[in-house]
């Protein structure tokens, strides 16, 4: 069946409500029951704990609304299903899922039908690439977390809206609309301020599928729910695999990974997650190892402790067995020995060559060439970093603390070795400059990581007409990123190239983009404040102007 769809009702014997329900799958069903009272369940169909047969006939989303019989008239009810519905379970029969949450399915905004509420080649439809992107892309600061309220720069009732980007790089552009969508809270006297719905802000919800982005534009009037989208094609880029390997010495793995120390208000591991909940490494595989201590307290060798094996977001894949090859008990207590296996695993598949970032990170306040009581190993830990970089896997050392009198003797010079043979340090850098920096060299390290070259879906291309590339939020000036055609960056290319398969962007289009993920970073690692998942990420989007047929 297509959407919109046409339902003729008779009024028959009883003068009732009417329910329509929309049920959404991912399969197609060819022998669901039409006994009304046998409705499908909505389930997550990824539930490893479901059955195939469950799986094969489980709703990905359910919609209900209930509208009054009204003779003679033909209708047109918006029924949208948005992604944060997706797999959201309604169980009662006079319920429906709105931005999130299950409510009652009351009577929803309704008009006399027309062909341009339907129809996305409408003169009349939202065209998400003129109202969405370039100039009009405001910056947005948050004003209430409790009730997801933001300042739009330059935003009134007239020219606001909204959009959102989902886990999996879902795009939606929002309505106003008080209970699925957007709204102004005090249009008179705060005309900038806009709000999200209250289920798009509940932090109480567990969500299925979580919100990534929350971006602004003010070019054009506010999309209502009888305005359907065009057929423009925005999408939200997926950056191409990335692999990254995180070392974190003994010194420093004890009450520090899972509690803040010193002036942090978030523990190491809780700084890692914040880096990796950026939407620029989602397509990003990551084992964060904690190197074992003696049971004294002080470094020794043995076994790797899995303090942060396995999953440490939903998102992020575990390489500790299927990629890396660590299996527990091998003795690689210190930095040269972890090096070392790395190494032999990224000589085979470790980090395969297809992938586009390829690193290991170390977090250390000691000597990263210090045995600590290991086993010699056949090189330093400069050395590997030299074998690795040959191996085009980077090498990056973040001291994380700034007083020089708690290294060792030779570390801070051990440290500038092992960077600068990973081809990581930065010119100039010095021992007091790397320590002087904390956070900020962090930030640095993670705007390297940051992706440039991203999955190309299979409907971004040139023809009929240019595709267009947008990042969001944008440094201040224009986010348009210049079209480059079919080839590869070389040097002196400021812009984006269709490379094959993918979308690589090149020069100082590439470095705004890393230096607006990194100025996130830094809003989300610093304060300690729920409202900082609110603050919109960089996210990069591809349009694809699509003529009538």
């Amino acid at each position: 069946m297509q959407l919109p769809r046409t339902l003729g009702l008779t009024k028959g014997q009883l003068n009732a409500p009417i329910t329509v329900a929309i049920y959404g799958f991912l399969e197609s069903q060819k022998d669901l029951p039409l006994d009304c009272t046998l409705a499908p369940k909505v389930k997550n169909a990824d539930d490893p704990n479901l059955t195939d047969a469950e799986k094969a006939t489980s709703a990905r989303i359910l919609r209900r609304t209930v509208q009054p019989y009204i003779d003679g008239q033909i209708l047109y009810i918006p029924m949208p299903l948005r992604y944060a519905c997706f797999d959201v379970p309604c169980e009662g029969a006079d319920q429906t899922c709105k931005a999130g949450k299950c409510v009652l399915a009351g009577a929803d905004p309704s008009s006399r039908y027309r062909d341009g509420y339907a129809n996305g080649d409408a003169s009349t439809c939202f065209r998400s690439r003129d109202c969405m992107f370039g100039a009009g892309a405001a910056p947005m600061t948050v004003v209430d977390a409790s009730l997801c309220q933001y300042r739009v720069t330059g935003g009134s009732p007239d020219h606001m809206n909204v959009m959102m980007a989902f886990d999996e790089f879902v795009v939606e552009v929002l309505d106003e609309d008080r209970d699925e969508g957007f709204f102004f809270p005090d249009p008179v006297n705060k005309p900038d301020v806009i709000q999200l719905a209250a289920g798009l802000c509940d932090k109480t919800l567990n969500r299925p599928h979580p919100i990534l982005s929350v971006v602004a534009s003010t070019t054009c009037p506010p999309k209502s729910v009888f305005q359907p989208v065009c057929n423009d094609g925005a999408i939200a880029l997926t950056p191409a695999t990335s692999s990254v390997y995180v070392l974190i010495d003994p010194a420093i793995g004890g009450d520090s990974w899972s509690k803040p120390s010193g002036t942090d208000t978030k523990s190491l591991k809780e700084q890692i997650e914040s880096a990796l909940a950026l939407p620029s490494f989602s397509n990003t595989n990551v084992i964060v190892e904690v190197l074992p201590q003696s049971p004294t307290g002080t470094p020794g060798c043995g076994g790797p402790t899995k303090t942060a094996a396995g999953r440490i977001t939903t998102v992020y894949k575990d390489l500790t067995d299927n990629v890396l090859n660590l299996s527990a008990g091998a003795a690689h207590a210190s930095i040269p020995t972890a090096l070392a296996r790395v190494y032999n695993a990224a000589q085979t598949n470790g980090f395969p060559s297809t992938q586009n970032v390829k690193a290991v990170v170390i977090l250390t306040n000691g000597d990263p060439e210090s045995l600590q009581g290991c086993p010699t190993t056949t090189n330093t830990s400069q050395g590997f970093a030299t074998q690795l970089a040959a191996l085009g896997v980077k090498t990056y050392v973040i001291p994380t603390e700034k007083n020089p009198a708690v290294y060792p003797a030779n570390a801070i010079n051990n440290i500038i070795a092992v960077a600068t043979a990973g081809g990581t340090l930065l010119a100039g850098d010095s021992a007091t400059n790397i320590l002087s920096k904390g956070a900020v060299y962090g930030g640095l390290v993670v705007s390297n990581l940051s992706s440039c070259l991203y999955n190309r879906p299979g409907h971004i291309t040139n023809v009929p007409t240019p595709a267009a590339l947008s990042f969001v939020p944008s440094d201040g000036g224009l986010p348009d990123i210049k079209n480059l055609g079919i080839g590869q960056c070389k040097a002196g290319d400021d812009g984006w190239y269709i490379n094959g398969e993918f979308i690589q962007i090149c020069g100082n289009s590439c470095e705004r983009v890393k230096t607006a993920t990194t100025a996130f970073l830094g809003i989300y690692t610093s304060v300690n404040d729920p409202s900082a998942y609110l603050q919109p990420q960089t996210i990069v989007w591809a349009t694809q102007e699509k003529k009538p047929d």
